[in-house]
């Protein structure tokens, strides 16, 4: 018990410092994505997004607030980074993690990680993803507490639940089943045939938490007379050909080697591609080693364990055989932390003939997680500063947009606007920045996309004020005019015709 109140109060501090030290930028300023700007008072899709239980817990806090939802930045980091915590509590008691220093890197990489960064950036859901992570770590952390039937059972309707939050914490479920019975391979006094038990249970597990949240889907979403989405590949989750699963599952290693850069799939920007592929032959070195003691005393023991350390990568890059490359985003990959988790665990089994090189290993290991980390927390803090100036440059657009249209001639305030080609904007070019160009992370986009996008008239009405009646092309009779209009932001882009402002982003198609 004086063991698990010691282990709470390091990671819940931990959490916080670190959590206060990579997010505190956007805790306590109000960055708006097109998503969040559309869901600002709501937990975004569910059902059709199969994630019904996110739509339970919604309507569940709801009740519990006595009111709507809001993205509120201060509140929600807070809530969020406090299930995070939770979330890594449950994660270092299943892996019997004791060493303080291992549990602060543990904490500072559960928080810092882009992950986290890009949900901040839908602030709107992020407590809700966040308790999807918890509800992950609990559920694996039941099933393997308690060697129960019923334990089994619970966890796989908490791991189901999970799932119905956000489907993209599957590689985190598995990838921590896989760590733990990797660590019962290290304790020589477990048996092979427990061992197998074990695995066998896993794979129960793995099958009845699936089979669970698909029959809740499907029974929600029939009850609902709706269907599935086709967005990011909802409605094919984890469909392919043959030939298609070998090309994800290469893939999946591909990147665990060689993550492609430039890209929002990349969680190791800048320099910390470098620190992340010393962190990998660190890793090798170690199960090297770890694997040599294993052989001399349990060849059995020895030879599980190197398999399943072959499977880290696949583990841990799952989304990629769950859905295609292509419609993989940065918030998708919180199963990749479970690699820093596997380093932890064997710096923690390292054993050396000399203490003092058993413990120059260990603290050589946990100041490369330290110092990833600290960049980690850098690199938040370039992607909120991005977030500034680009959110900046969005109003400024929209309220120069709303000053032409208030000043064109003939403009009166009761009058209907309508916006022609409005989802192919072209006009003002905004500045290239060459310093923001290279930070690719989901939803820290460019200036022209925060304006082209699907909520852009929301943003107009909450940002803005500016929120008139929309007119329909059919309403205007003399649509010649239109066709003799230029295109915004040059002069006469913006016109009175037939009592309707009408503003020419481009050529009606």
């Amino acid at each position: 018990m004086e063991s698990i109140k010691r282990n709470t109060k390091i990671t819940v501090i931990s959490c916080f410092l670190w959590g206060v030290l990579a997010h505190g930028m956007t805790m306590f300023n109000k960055f708006s994505s097109f998503d969040d700007v559309e869901s600002l008072f709501g937990a975004g899709t569910t059902y059709s997004l199969g994630r019904w239980m996110l739509s339970i817990i919604n309507v569940f806090s709801k009740k519990i607030y006595g009111s709507t939802q809001y993205s509120v930045p201060v509140y929600n980091v807070a809530l969020s980074i406090l299930f995070i915590a939770l979330t890594l509590l449950f994660i270092i008691d299943l892996l019997k993690i004791q060493n303080k220093w291992s549990i602060f890197a543990i904490c500072g990489i559960g928080v810092t990680f882009p992950v986290i960064t890009g949900i901040f950036g839908y602030m709107f859901t992020a407590p809700f993803y966040a308790f999807g992570f918890l509800l992950a770590a609990g559920g694996v952390w039941l099933v393997y507490a308690y060697e129960k039937w019923y334990t089994y059972v619970i966890g796989m309707l908490i791991l189901a639940c999970s799932v119905g939050v956000y489907q993209a914490v599957i590689p985190l479920i598995v990838s921590l089943m896989l760590l733990k019975l990797f660590t019962l391979t290290l304790d020589a006094d477990i048996t092979i045939a427990r061992i197998w038990k074990k695995i066998a249970g896993s794979i129960l597990v793995c099958c009845g938490f699936m089979g669970i949240y698909f029959g809740i889907n499907s029974l929600v979403l029939k009850l609902l007379h709706t269907s599935l989405s086709g967005y990011k590949g909802i409605n094919n989750f984890g469909l392919t050909s043959p030939l298609g699963y070998f090309k994800r599952v290469l893939y999946a290693y591909t990147e665990f080697f060689n993550p492609t850069n430039h890209v929002q799939t990349n969680m190791y920007p800048f320099s910390l591609r470098i620190f992340y592929y010393i962190l990998l032959c660190f890793l090798i070195l170690l199960m090297g080693k770890q694997f040599l003691v294993m052989w001399k005393k349990d060849k059995a023991h020895a030879v599980l364990g190197a398999v399943g350390f072959l499977f880290i990568p696949l583990s841990t890059n799952l989304i990629y055989v769950m859905c295609d490359a292509s419609a993989v985003s940065s918030l998708m990959l919180y199963g990749q932390i479970v690699i820093f988790l596997w380093f932890v665990v064997l710096l923690e089994k390292i054993s050396c003939k000399q203490v003092k090189l058993t413990s120059c290993v260990y603290k050589c290991g946990i100041a490369l997680i330290g110092m990833m980390c600290v960049l980690y927390v850098r690199f938040d803090n370039i992607c909120y500063l991005k977030a500034a100036f680009v959110q900046e440059q969005t109003l400024d657009y929209y309220e120069r947009l709303v000053t032409r249209i208030q000043s064109c001639e003939g403009y009166s305030e009761n009058m209907k606007v309508l916006y022609i080609g409005e989802f192919d904007m072209s006009g003002e070019e905004f500045p290239t920045i060459p310093e923001f160009e290279c930070i690719y992370l989901n939803p820290y986009m460019n200036s022209d996309i925060m304006v082209k996008n699907y909520a852009w008239k929301t943003s107009l009405k909450l940002w803005v004020g500016f929120a008139p009646e929309l007119a329909e092309l059919e309403e205007i009779r003399n649509t010649d005019a239109i066709d003799d209009m230029n295109c915004y932001p040059s002069d006469g882009s913006i016109v009175v015709i037939d009592d309707i402002v009408v503003v020419k982003f481009a050529e009606n198609k």
